[in-house]
């Protein structure tokens, strides 16, 4: 997938962005997404999960067209929420600048990194922009804590969206549809089963769900929650459930630590090597099958490493330029909630 490194502050809408780059760009970027670098002691690492047997690096999605006039760090702040399942949140201050604010309420400082902006476009299809920022306040164990954290909820929704996947591709869109998912009920019945016993251990194990199916179903018991998905009509909303309401949180089956240039270095394989093992920061292999859109890790994050290795410079003997900051003005960044 070609793509080129653009200068971009995520506080610029879409639409602002697409007005003034109309000569090269034929769309207005309908979809962005974060990866987060976190460097401990001198390296890089990357929080990432498996999505289709490829790691993904960042959080991120589609921007419907009524949110293209918002910033983009609105949409980033919102995919963040949604798929850490509120462990992990993103806000904006004009004194502090970005921030990663933690659900233990800690905040760290994010260092957007607005010359490294990754744009993929293909003419009039889409335009997909990605953004990195780096946070250096966390350690190694913190990271690997977040990652458990969110794994049993990750490979809970995974499990259901998994299963709307398979059918997406052949699931009618006429009125046969009923008969169809019909046809398909005792599978579901078995999922559901497996999906309440799975319930049943973590909550016995002290380890709850971050995101419980009867908030996002919006039902009094489990039970109740998962059998909407027998109930699923007709294939508008089974578009709408596999899409958005479970769609919001099935990105991944699970969070892993990653050492930022074994990524890199699994995304500039050629493609036609065959086997494209990714290890994770303990050396275990994670999958063979390499990144989900290789080309913002394989061209940015070297750039960034590299940018940031200490060099000789000649010493000047004259002084630098001092910066003052204007007035502090509150930014927070609010997602939106309404998929």
């Amino acid at each position: 997938m070609p793509g080129e490194i653009i200068s971009l502050n995520p506080r610029v809408s879409p639409q602002e962005y697409f007005n003034a780059n109309q000569a090269k760009l034929s769309v207005v970027p309908d979809g962005t997404g974060l990866q987060i670098l976190f460097k401990v002691k001198g390296e890089y690492y990357i929080l990432a999960g498996v999505r289709t047997g490829k790691v993904i690096t960042v959080n991120g999605g589609t921007i419907d067209k009524p949110r293209t006039q918002e910033p983009f760090a609105a949409q980033l702040a919102e995919e963040l929420n949604e798929e850490t399942f509120g462990v992990l949140s993103l806000a904006y201050d004009e004194t502090r600048g970005y921030e990663l604010i933690l659900n233990d309420g800690s905040r760290h400082a994010l260092s957007m990194q607005d010359e490294h902006a990754f744009m993929v476009h293909k003419p009039g299809k889409y335009a997909y922009v990605t953004f990195t920022a780096v946070c250096q306040s966390l350690t190694l164990a913190q990271l690997n804590t977040l990652a458990e954290a969110m794994t049993p909820t990750a490979h809970f929704w995974n499990e259901i969206g998994n299963d709307l996947f398979k059918k997406s591709a052949d699931a009618p869109q006429d009125t046969s549809f009923a008969q169809y998912w019909e046809s398909h009920r005792p599978g579901r019945t078995q999922l559901i089963a497996n999906l309440v016993e799975t319930h049943k251990q973590l909550t016995a194990s002290g380890t709850p769900l971050l995101i419980d199916p009867t908030d996002v179903f919006q039902a009094e018991t489990l039970e109740e929650s998962l059998d909407k998905l027998h109930q699923i009509a007709d294939y508008a909303a089974f578009d709408t459930m596999f899409r958005h309401t479970v769609g919001a949180y099935s990105e991944r089956s699970g969070y892993h630590v990653f050492p930022a240039s074994e990524l890199a270095r699994v995304a500039a394989l050629p493609i036609d090597v065959a086997d494209k093992s990714v290890k994770d920061a303990h050396g275990q292999k994670v999958t063979n099958q390499g990144i989900y859109n290789p080309d913002p890790v394989a061209v940015v994050i070297p750039a960034l490493i590299k940018e940031a290795t200490p060099s000789v410079v000649p010493v000047s003997v004259f002084p630098s330029a001092s910066t003052s900051s204007d007035a502090p003005t509150l930014v927070t960044l609010h997602g939106h909630y309404n998929r």
